[in-house]
């Protein structure tokens, strides 16, 4: 079991169960948006059966490392991806398109917005509207983990 440096309370398998709402079997799909160089689909590829990479650069998606999964050249506010396809959405420093998140996610799916550095502001300051513009059945958690600060937004 990993412990998350400077926050023991918050594991490794912690963020790994909030993401999937503590049920492993829901583990099976997540888009990576605005993945850039995939900073963060290695850990991703460790919670998930499949890890999609979707980012506008198609020069960013090829300095990614491979073998890490599939990875798409598109604007994050048109997915290519199927409706209710996907268990979880994830960013780092992203503004998102609410209809599209929701038309991508499963039922029960989440965003989880990340802001790698803990000791800062998140870039994304303002949770409360992006919760809002979801829909108002949404609410937020924050986890602080070695990788950053992650707010996991879920319908429900």
């Amino acid at each position: 079991m990993r412990v998350l440096v400077g926050h023991a309370d918050y594991r490794f398998d912690a963020l790994a169960a909030a993401l999937v709402d503590g049920d492993p079997s829901r583990a099976d799909a997540c888009v990576e948006i605005v993945s850039g160089t995939s900073q963060l689909t290695g850990l991703l590829s460790e919670i998930f059966r499949q890890v999609v990479t979707v980012d506008v650069s198609r020069q960013l998606l090829a300095d990614a490392p491979p073998g890490l999964g599939s990875s798409i050249q598109a604007d994050a506010a048109t997915l290519p991806i199927v409706t209710g396809s996907m268990a979880a959405v994830v960013g780092i420093n992203v503004v998102p398109h609410p209809a599209e998140i929701r038309r991508v996610l499963r039922p029960g799916g989440v965003l989880a917005l990340v802001s790698p550095r803990i000791a800062e502001p998140p870039m994304l300051r303002d949770i409360p509207t992006v919760v809002g513009a979801l829909g108002r059945d949404w609410s937020a958690v924050d986890l602080k983990t070695r990788w950053g600060r992650w707010t996991l937004m879920r319908q429900g």
